[in-house]
């Protein structure tokens, strides 16, 4: 239900509070009525015409501003309007009031009780932000009793209520990218959200017309019961904060030699040198470290932009004659650079000391906040700084020591408040155990401060059943940490679920933030409903029809509840599962899930009809036609009822086909979706069937018609074809890699070899197909043949790949190998074959690794790409991305687009996916138009990647295609089965 629903039995209306109370009990039929002259008994003291904010939701309500009353004044017990805090209003121990009043050591915080009766209203709770609570619930009651016309004895009147109520989850947030008005305040207090996180660049300069604006907001939802949070970060800021002090940036580290001849200068290879006292610039001759102004002198380039390099002036260098450096020797040149796009600041520098301290102390002093969210999820650099590297720390205490330095420095300016940050950088490393030690986060863990709250951030893909998300909540409890999660709003069902296991942790604190909610709209009421009360309400698709059928539904059309489950049923039914089987898993799943009836009856009902549906196909292709029409008969009789996008009319002629010509439905006929049709098989260990997108042309002459598939590039391996036909005497299929020549391939149905021709489908070939064109030809028995319906399944097989040295042809040339050792891009999602088809080959030779992209498109002409310079977001539109992770070394990214653009990083750590594109590398790439795509050669030099592999060396490595079409869409070669999430594959070395 959406929310407690009071039935008045006297008069034909519902009242609903929302969020939903813990519990609620109303008295049928009785009535109290609001009289104007009843007063508010708010506190013990103070001036009883003093305004206080959070009555304004039932001022609202009421249209008028009852008289307060104080306590010591009124004499308690008389009819009135009794609203405080149960620990700081002595009134509360009044004998005829004490009943009202919660235990505040016996209830959680935000608890209150609402008791309507004959003797008056009476809201009490055991702290401030539980009387915000109370409030607005019963403002609703007043509200909606008001527009219901309740009334007794023509007085304005709300029904005797009795509630109990406290959240579920401590945390109830929202993550905002900038202000809000006072109405969506409002409207997240309505749903008892408690605190509000603002990300704002203004917090970093916080004066002037933005100082005011965000005092008025912070004033507002302090008012409201609502804690507002600004984000501060140190590893991701913004540039006109870093252009304050730019030596405080985080800058990488530069190794370079230099000759230097007479007096002449020689120049750096980079710009924006960071040179600062503790930073100087490292010249030496050999063993002996070179004085300047004595050996050599520096010509002084500019840091007031790290951002773009063509406004920074080159630096150079040059002998002192007389000095130690002989004439025509060559130094070695250590220094710091900040790249363009630089946006960290270095936590061992002093000026980022001196520039957060500044800014920390205008922000806390214009906003007073009670807590300072220092982000952590986004790390632009990390720990490549000589300031960095001259500590010897690895990774995890660099980071650390940023973390405690917005630690300390908040807490020199006010020790009152808390710190905030996402923890996804501090979860356990995915990394192999060699590169653990200095490239994972996770080792700062256990050295920061306890008092700071950490906050685990999910993709909505990672918060699927059995996916990173249960695995991190499980994790969190174990280590009995608190349970605090976050994900996008944008994904309701996602967010649901997510509520739904963070509630069922048995940690000291738990909550959940989501990500730019929407207050004013329905799927934000549910979720942050939910987190309010888990028990109260129970939407059986993100609670649990979600994890049987791999889908991600919210409040699912009935379309598409049947696409949900014949998506569902081709992946199983292609793995070889029977259909009587997956109808047992599903009975199985709901009991224990204990998911009630209401609501499902349809999908179980319409679950048993197909898997029915496809038990009676297999029996009829098999040969048993008797009793597989009889039992469609049977099937037909009440099909109606179940399938609502079934007319009478329709299901009226598939019942006279059947009795009449004996014929059986095919599933687009009935079910109006083809299914992929039930015949045993056993896939290989690993090993997943898609379906496959092609181009698909037919050609119809008498007595015959044929399909012919074109791929794009060879597809990895067609397993099996599906069609449907009726009449038919005989079936081929041809394959063919120019489209011209077309040979015939030996085909069997997977039904008992009965040793006749086959006739109907689905048709498998001997061996898996690997070919760009497919024929499928079918011979009629009469004279004109059916072919409809056609679909090719190819498999997707283990993300492994061999690289072969170049085939040689002559001792100067050398060619790829014959086929592509990279095919089968899935949809991000993992569900489904990418519609831009990309294929990959591999070859070495001893100092490089050549990778060649074949990037096709059923509409060429319609790639968008524009971006030319280096390091450019190349994946916000065309372009192929490689990521490589050399054993024992950090992951590199390389990718380019249509029009040659190079982008290459490093990643920052090894249990986070996030990369520094301040590391550049010397690198070649070929790229060309043609006429279905595009394609890119890379030649990776092994010197960048950390040194040549050994014969059998395997590497990680993973192949992303980004597609800049009329459909954006990002493929992955190797996506994780189990979590639908991007993970590395398997190179290697031949």
């Amino acid at each position: 239900m959406s929310g407690i629903m009071l039935a008045l039995l006297s008069v034909v209306s519902v009242l609903e509070v929302y969020p939903a109370p813990q519990s609620a009990y109303m008295h049928d039929k009785k009535l109290f009525s609001i009289e104007s002259i009843l007063p508010i008994v708010t506190s013990d003291d103070g001036a009883a015409g003093d305004a206080l904010p959070y009555l304004a939701p039932l001022y609202n309500a009421l249209g008028y501003e009852p008289t307060l009353a104080l306590a010591y004044r009124f004499d308690l017990g008389q009819k009135a309007i009794y609203i405080g805090i149960a620990a700081e209003n002595t009134f509360w121990d009044n004998r005829s009031l004490r009943k009202y009043a919660p235990d505040p050591n016996q209830s959680k915080p935000e608890t209150y009780f609402l008791n309507i009766n004959g003797d008056g209203i009476f809201l009490a709770a055991v702290d401030m932000a539980g009387l915000h609570r109370g409030v607005y619930t019963l403002a609703q009651i007043v509200s909606s009793s008001l527009s219901a016309g309740l009334n007794h004895r023509g007085i304005p009147a709300v029904p005797y209520v009795e509630i109990r109520d406290y959240p579920d989850l401590d945390l109830r947030a929202a993550y905002l990218h900038g202000p809000v008005t006072n109405i969506q305040i409002q409207a997240y207090a309505a749903l008892n959200c408690n605190m509000l996180i603002f990300e704002s660049e203004d917090f970093y300069a916080l004066q002037g017309e933005k100082l005011v604006l965000w005092q008025g907001i912070f004033r507002e939802a302090k008012a409201a019961g609502i804690t507002p949070v600004p984000v501060f970060q140190l590893l991701n800021v913004p540039e006109a904060f870093l252009r304050q002090s730019p030596a405080a940036v985080e800058g990488r580290s530069r190794i370079e030699k230099l000759k230097l001849v007479s007096d002449d200068w020689a120049a750096f290879s980079k710009r924006n040198l960071i040179v600062t006292p503790e930073n100087p610039i490292r010249v030496v001759m050999g063993d002996t470290i070179m004085q300047p102004r004595r050996d050599y002198m520096i010509s002084e380039g500019d840091l007031e932009s790290p951002f773009a390099e063509k406004f920074a002036a080159p630096w150079m260098l040059r002998r002192i004659p007389g000095g130690a450096i002989p004439d025509g020797s060559v130094v070695t040149v250590t220094y710091s650079y900040a790249p363009p796009y630089s946006s960290a600041l270095c936590p061992h520098a002093p000026e980022t000391r001196q520039l957060v301290q500044n800014a920390l102390a205008t922000l806390i002093k214009g906003l007073n906040p009670s807590h300072i969210h220092c982000g952590g999820a986004d790390i632009a650099r990390l720990n490549q700084d000589l300031r960095c590297r001259d500590k010897n720390n690895n990774h995890g205490q660099t980071y650390l020591a940023a973390v405690t330095l917005l630690h300390t420095l908040i807490a020199e300016t006010d020790d009152t408040i808390r710190m905030m940050l996402w923890a996804d950088a501090l979860l356990p490393h995915t990394a192999p155990k060699s590169e653990a030690q200095n490239t994972s986060l996770h080792t700062a863990l256990g050295d920061v401060p306890r008092d700071i709250l950490l906050v685990a951030g999910f993709s909505p893909e990672e918060c699927a059943a059995g996916g990173r998300a249960d695995a991190v909540l499980q994790w969190l409890e174990r280590n009995g940490m608190p349970a605090l999660a976050s994900v996008s709003a944008s994904t309701p069902a996602a967010a649901y679920r997510l509520v739904c296991q963070t509630g069922k942790c048995n940690t000291k604190m738990k909550g959940i933030i989501l990500t730019d909610p929407n207050p004013l709209e329905g799927d934000t009421r549910a979720v942050l409903g939910k987190a309010w009360s888990i028990s109260s309400q129970q939407l059986p698709w993100p609670e649990g029809l979600n994890d049987f059928f791999e889908s991600t539904l919210w409040k699912p059309e009935f379309s598409e509840i049947k696409d949900a489950l014949a998506h569902y049923l081709d992946s199983r039914i292609l793995a070889g599962e029977h259909p009587e089987a997956l109808r047992n898993r599903l009975s199985a799943f709901l009991k224990e899930r204990r998911i009630p009836s209401d609501g499902i009856s349809q999908v179980v009902e319409l679950f048993d009809r197909f898997t029915r549906y496809l038990e009676l196909e297999y029996d009829y292709a098999r040969g048993k036609e008797k009793d597989a029409l009889r039992g469609m008969e049977k099937l037909l009789r009440n099909y109606g009822d179940v399938d609502l996008e079934m007319d009478e009319e329709r299901l009226e002629r598939i019942r006279a086909t059947v009795s009449g010509q004996q014929l059986f439905p095919p599933a687009p006929i009935l079910i109006g979706r083809p299914l992929a049709y039930y015949r045993p098989c056993k896939l290989p260990v690993g090993i997943r069937l898609y379906e496959t997108p092609a181009q698909v042309a037919y050609n119809d002459e008498r007595g015959a018609t044929e399909a012919t598939f074109d791929f794009l590039t060879d597809c990895g391996g067609i397993y099996r074809v599906d069609f449907e036909t009726v009449n038919a005497r005989n079936i081929t299929l041809y394959a063919s890699n120019d489209g011209i020549t077309f040979k015939p391939t030996r085909i069997y149905s997977n039904i008992e070899d009965t040793g006749e021709t086959i006739v109907k489908g689905p048709v498998f070939p001997s061996v898996p197909l690997r070919t760009r064109y497919l024929r499928l030809r079918v011979e009629s028995q009469t004279d004109q043949a059916v072919l409809r319906e056609v679909r090719a399944f190819s498999w997707k097989t283990a993300t492994r790949v061999n690289v072969p040295p170049f085939k040689k042809t002559s001792p100067d040339n050398a060619e790829w190998p014959d086929v592509p050792g990279v095919t089968g891009f899935l949809h991000e999602d993992g569900m489904r074959l990418a519609t831009g088809p990309t294929a990959v080959n591999l070859a070495r030779d001893k100092s490089r690794l050549f990778i060649g992209v074949m990037a096709e498109d059923p509409m060429p002409h319609a790639t968008g790409v524009s971006l030319k310079l280096r390091d450019a977001p190349l994946w916000q539109e065309e372009s192929i991305e490689v990521r490589i992770r050399p054993k024992g070394h950090a992951a590199r990214r390389f990718l380019v687009n249509p029009l040659g653009a190079q982008y290459d990083g490093m990643t920052i750590a090894g249990n986070i996916s996030q990369w520094d594109n301040g590391w550049d590398a010397e690198w070649h790439v070929q790229t060309e138009q043609t006429t279905t795509g595009w394609t890119a050669t890379l030649m990776l030099p092994f010197s960048i990647l950390g040194g040549a592999p050994e014969s059998r060396d395997d590497w990680d490595i993973n192949f992303i295609r980004h597609r800049n079409n009329v459909q954006k869409e990002t493929s992955v070669w190797s996506v994780s089965i189990e979590t639908g999430k991007t993970h590395y594959g398997t190179l290697v070395f031949e």
